[in-house]
C-alpha cells in the first residue's frame, strides 16, 4: 500500500490501524499485474479513502540535475557546447532530435561530474594529507 501508513486514525490520536485485505479475485493480477493501492488523505473523516490503481504512470526518464555551482567549474561550459554540437545521428520530429540531444548533453555532464568529484576527492585527501604532515612535525 502506498500514500498514508494507516487507513484509519482515531481523533485523539492514540489508536491507528491499517486496512490489509482488499475485495480483489485471484485472477484480478494476473489482467493488471502493476496494481496497486493507495490510502489519500481525508479532511473529513477519520477513516482514509482507498484508491486501486490499474494503470503504470511512467512518465518516462528522470531529469538529470545541474548545479549553478558547476557553471563557475573548469570544464562544465565546454562539455556542454561540444555535447550540443554533437550530431545524435538520428532523423524525424524536431522534439525526438532534441531529446536524443539532450540525452548525449545528460550522458557527457554525468561524465564531466564524474571526473570533478573524483579530481576534488583526490584534492581533498592530498590536502589532508599536507595537514597531518605539518600537525605532526
Amino acid at each position: 500500500m502506498r500514500g498514508k501508513k494507516f487507513t484509519f486514525s482515531s481523533p485523539n490520536g492514540r489508536k491507528h490501524s491499517k486496512l490489509d485485505r482488499f475485495l480483489v479475485n485471484t485472477g484480478f493480477f494476473s489482467s493488471w499485474p502493476e496494481a496497486c493501492v493507495e490510502a489519500v488523505s481525508s479532511f473529513l473523516s477519520d477513516h482514509s479513502p482507498i484508491i486501486l490503481k490499474t494503470e503504470l504512470a511512467n512518465f518516462g526518464p528522470k531529469p538529470f540535475r545541474l548545479f549553478d555551482s558547476w557553471y563557475d567549474k573548469s570544464g562544465f561550459k565546454d562539455v556542454v557546447v561540444s555535447a550540443l554540437l554533437k550530431d545524435p545521428g538520428v532523423s524525424g520530429p524536431p522534439d525526438i532530435r532534441l531529446m536524443k540531444k539532450l540525452g548525449v548533453l545528460r550522458a557527457d555532464v554525468r561524465v564531466w561530474r564524474d571526473e570533478m568529484l573524483k579530481k576534488n576527492s583526490e584534492d581533498v585527501s592530498a590536502a589532508l594529507a599536507d595537514h597531518e604532515k605539518i600537525g605532526c612535525s
